[in-house]
């Protein structure tokens, strides 16, 4: 794969990241609620977040 612009190209995957956050957050259940409710998705949540885990890892790891 070739980028033609390498700022853009950070900037989709920080969002691309931000968004799988957010999905894991959603497969958890949410933000509500107490902690007596078990995960609905666990698979779901833990593949979203090691996902975006490192993608913001790679994203970084640029930025120095």
């Amino acid at each position: 794969m070739r980028v033609t612009n390498w700022k853009r190209w950070q900037r989709t995957k920080g969002i691309v990241s931000f968004v799988l956050f957010l999905s894991a957050i959603g497969f958890a259940g949410g933000l509500e609620g107490d902690a007596t409710t078990p995960i609905p998705s666990p698979m779901g949540f833990l593949i979203c977040l090691a996902l975006s885990t490192a993608l913001m890892f790679n994203v970084s790891k640029r930025i120095r």
